[in-house]
Formats: structure tokens, C-alpha cells, sequence
């Protein structure tokens, strides 16, 4: 079952006009983008629950992870602030260190370690810095001690995110500028880790391509950000990028030709993200399936007062947990526009997806057509597979269904919603 998430408390933030404009802009293009074919995953249509939860320092404590079962990763931004697990009934614990494991500096700008992300088993990776003034990739699995990590003879390491395989990480480390021909972005390399070692992963396409991961998935597909043509001078091309198990990176570019960043990837091989890349973002944002290389924009809002959505982090179910803003007209104490920042958590049903009309009734007796009762016979297949699923495992049924010979059904147990070839 879905967990329904109480709305709470609404925090109000103000935001440059400059920076409203450009997003009341993306709308246009959100609302009148057509969906690129229905053969694909396409993405649900979204319940929206406006989560809002505010931590001790009154701050919007922000999505950084969703698992399977509902619990969510979130961070409070500020200095001397935590990150906290939260559980499906909203109770926040904050994630703390035993100074035994790891003694923390006295002048780290958070109370405990940053947190990037968290799997299914509920284990939280990030990082924090250190006693010995170096930053550390820390990973604390529920219930048990931090672990931490400093990559070789670097200066310093984080982790940036997590595979959906439990225990792979995902992360960066960086070199100190004795090491001939790195200065700038260039001492820096994204890495995995696994319990059987870490793997360094490839630059780029370039010697001077640096590649920070975000999230992977079982079949080896990482996504991030990436830094492209690295000058001398430290300037560079900003990049969203996919990387597949055999080393091959694709730039992630949206269909109107703009900048894409990738914040997660599911099993399915869906990528979630918005315009604007990796530091700019405030942009539209997108559902891409990378199986099909089909996108989709996310042309779904919480409210009708929103005028920018950021999904930040999509569980295996396409639950979608991050942050949209609203802009509200307000009177007192005098007429504006106030930018009010919200946290969200959405839950899919099934997507509306085009098929090809039926065809026109037979005239001739089914024994002699081979095809007549095809489309019959997959609804009935599809009842009787859901249903024994939901009975066992509570399988969403928006997701992928059945397999039938080399075709990929899925659909809510009334319509087949659609099919893809199967992988």
C-alpha cells in the first residue's frame, strides 16, 4: 500500500523576481509539450502530497531519498543543522555519528554528516568532515555505526549517491594540486564502491572531462553531472550525462536542445530531472526513458498556484519525492508576489498511455482468425497475473505487468495500457 502523507506545516521563503520570471516561463512549455509516443513508459498521473516537515531551525528539511516502503532521506539546510531519516508516519530522527567511529571537526558547518541519499535498507550516504580538517564519505546503515571512507592519497572524498543495489555507492574524490596536471576541476574523480572494492570510474570521453555521479541502477547505469573541456583557466562545459554498463556516456540534453540534470535513475531506467543542468537548475522538469530514449515532460503540478516542480529522487514504484514552488499574491503590507518553496511526495497511478484503436469485429468465426481473441486474451492474462501479484507482493500496478512471448504488458487490470518490446 501507498503511505498517505499528512500535509503539515507551510513555510515561506522570498525569492529574487528575476528568478520567478524564468520559471513562469518553463510553464508554458510544460503545458504544451507533446508526449514523444505511447510504445514507451511513459510517466503516471501523480497524487500529490505536500509533505512541508521543518526541523528545529525552522528550516524546510529537503528530500534527498525515497525508498520502496516510504521512508524518505531529507536534510535541514543550514549551518550546525542535521540530516534525518523519516519514517512513513513522519517521525524524523536525525543521522549522528559516534565520535568513537568517526571524531568530527570542531568546525564542520553542519552537526553531523551530510546526507546524499539512502537505499532500500534504509543505509544514508553523504559526507563530513573530518577531525583531521579533510572531508570523508560516510555511510550509516540503519540502526548501526558510520562508516567512513578517504580515497587514497586524496584530499578529500564525499559520496554524491547510491545504486539501487544496496551497498553501492556512488561518490568523488579529489587530489591535491601536487599531482601533475591537475589543478581546478581536474583533481577531481568520481568513483563506485562496492563490499568487493572501489572502481574508479571513466573521466569522460576526454582527458579533460570530469564525470560526478548521481544514481545508478542494477544494470549499471550511472547519471550526473558532468564538467566538459576543463581549461587551464578552470572554466568548462556544464553536462547532464548517462553512462551505460559498457562505458558508453550519452549527454542528456532535453528535446528542445536545453541542459538537463539528472537527480535519479529507477530500475525501469527512468530519469528524472529538470532544465537549467546540474547547478543552475529552477527549470521544467523531465521523465526520460532511457531504454526507449523517449521524454516526457512532467507537466503535473501540486497546485494550481506552482510554477516550478524539482523531483529530486524516484523509488522503484516511480514514486516521486522533492520540491515545487508556488507564487502567491499577497496585499499585506503591500502588493507582491511572495515565492513560497514546498516539499512533496507523489504517488503514481496508471499512465495514460495512447493504443491503437481495436479492430473492427470479425466478421468471420474466431477459429479461422489466429489473432481474434488476442486482445481478449491479453486482459484476461493480465487480470490473472495482477491479481496473483497483488495478493503476494502488492505490486503497483501502474509498472510493467506481464511478459507475453517477446512483448512487455502493463495496464490497472481493466485495459492493457500498453507494451514495449521485451529487453
Amino acid at each position: 500500500m501507498h503511505t498517505q502523507y499528512p500535509s503539515l506545516v507551510t513555510h515561506t521563503e522570498r525569492f529574487p523576481s528575476m528568478r520567478i520570471i524564468r520559471l513562469a516561463l518553463t510553464l508554458s512549455l510544460l503545458l504544451t509539450f507533446p508526449p514523444w509516443g505511447w510504445s514507451q513508459i511513459a510517466p503516471p498521473i501523480y497524487t500529490f502530497q505536500t509533505l512541508d516537515l521543518v526541523g528545529p531551525n525552522a528550516r524546510l528539511l529537503m528530500p534527498r531519498g525515497l525508498t520502496d516502503d516510504a521512508w524518505l532521506a531529507t536534510t535541514e539546510p543550514c549551518a550546525g543543522c542535521y540530516s534525518y531519516r523519516v519514517d512513513p508516519a513522519l517521525v524524523a530522527t536525525p543521522v549522528i555519528c559516534n565520535p568513537a567511529d568517526f571524531p568530527r571537526s570542531p568546525t564542520a558547518a553542519t552537526a553531523g554528516p551530510d546526507i546524499m541519499g539512502m537505499d532500500n535498507l534504509k543505509a544514508v550516504a553523504g559526507g563530513d568532515q573530518h577531525a583531521d580538517g579533510r572531508q570523508y564519505g560516510i555511510v550509516q546503515p540503519e540502526g548501526g555505526s558510520c562508516s567512513a571512507y578517504l580515497h587514497p592519497s586524496s584530499e578529500g572524498t564525499v559520496y554524491t549517491g547510491q545504486s539501487t543495489v544496496p551497498g553501492t555507492l556512488l561518490g568523488i574524490f579529489w587530489n591535491a594540486d601536487v599531482f601533475p596536471g591537475e589543478t581546478g576541476l581536474l583533481r577531481f574523480h568520481a568513483f563506485s564502491q562496492t563490499a568487493a572494492g572501489v572502481t574508479t570510474l571513466l573521466t569522460g570521453r576526454a582527458p579533460n572531462d570530469r564525470l560526478f555521479p548521481t544514481a545508478g541502477n542494477s544494470q549499471g547505469v550511472l547519471v550526473g553531472c558532468g564538467y566538459y573541456a576543463i581549461g587551464a583557466d578552470n572554466s568548462y562545459v556544464q553536462q547532464g550525462w548517462l553512462r551505460r554498463a559498457d562505458g558508453t556516456i550519452e549527454d542528456l540534453d532535453t528535446p528542445d536542445g536545453n541542459d538537463f540534470g539528472p537527480t535519479a535513475i529507477n530500475e525501469d531506467g527512468i530519469v528524472i530531472g529538470t532544465e537549467g543542468g546540474c547547478e543552475v537548475g529552477g527549470g521544467a522538469a523531465w521523465w526520460y526513458d532511457s531504454t526507449a530514449h523517449a521524454w516526457y515532460p512532467l507537466a503535473q503540478f501540486p497546485t494550481p498556484a506552482t510554477v516550478a516542480i524539482d523531483p529530486e529522487s524516484l523509488n522503484t514504484h516511480g514514486e516521486l519525492t522533492g520540491t515545487y514552488i508556488e507564487a502567491v499574491q499577497v496585499d499585506v503590507p503591500f502588493p507582491d508576489v511572495q515565492h513560497r518553496t514546498h516539499t512533496f511526495v507523489a504517488t503514481p497511478t496508471p499512465p495514460l498511455v495512447t493504443l491503437p484503436p481495436d479492430p473492427e469485429p470479425d466478421p468471420e468465426p474466431c477459429h479461422k482468425r489466429r489473432h481474434c481473441h488476442k486482445h481478449r486474451h491479453q486482459l484476461s492474462s493480465l487480470r490473472a497475473h495482477q491479481a496473483a501479484q497483488d495478493s503476494a507482493t502488492a505490486t503497483h500496478k501502474w509498472r510493467p505487468a506481464l511478459e507475453e512471448g517477446r512483448v512487455v504488458l502493463w495496464g490497472d487490470g481493466d485495459r492493457v495500457l500498453g507494451r514495449r518490446p521485451r529487453k
